[in-house]
């Protein structure tokens, strides 16, 4: 039997966490079938790198298990990029450690990589609701603001 089946709070968390999920899937089908991308939701069955486009050569793909391995070969792609930048994710932090070296954060590695070339980076907006979900809107904001000014770094949410 799996735990928490019975528990009434495990029950209403469940129920809650699987409508919340179809609200967002059901926003993102409309809003991906208005621009003709309804497929990204029912993928075809080839191989994931398949299909339109196609992949180009020259691109490479490296498997890096944990943080430190990552966090490593990030800094070393930035530093060592020669003619533009473009970081994408969920959620960033100006002052994170990228390094072991603790003086080295993710804002004092992409102000160095803007002055050489051009630095963009896309962020999720933030959470519209309050906490707990992160981050909130001002946090997103915050970082934008701190980034943007250094030369060469654009942000957008």
């Amino acid at each position: 039997m799996e735990v928490g089946r019975t528990n009434p709070l495990h029950k209403l968390d469940r129920a809650l966490g699987d409508g919340l999920e179809r609200t967002v899937r059901s926003h993102h089908r409309r809003r991906l079938t208005r621009i003709g991308w309804e497929g990204a939701f029912d993928p075809a069955p080839e191989p994931w790198a398949i299909g339109e486009p196609p992949p180009r050569k020259g691109n490479a793909l490296r498997v890096c298990i944990d943080g430190e391995e990552s966090f490593e070969a990030i800094v070393e792609a930035i530093r060592g990029a020669r003619s533009h930048i473009h970081l994408a994710g969920w959620h960033m932090e100006a002052d994170f450690v990228v390094s072991k070296d603790p003086e080295v954060t993710l804002e004092e590695v992409l102000a160095e990589a803007g002055r050489r070339v051009e630095v963009r980076v896309l962020v999720w907006g933030g959470a519209p609701v309050p906490p707990p979900l992160r981050p909130r809107r001002g946090e997103a904001k915050e970082l934008g603001e701190r980034l943007s000014r250094h030369k060469g770094v654009s942000f957008r949410p």
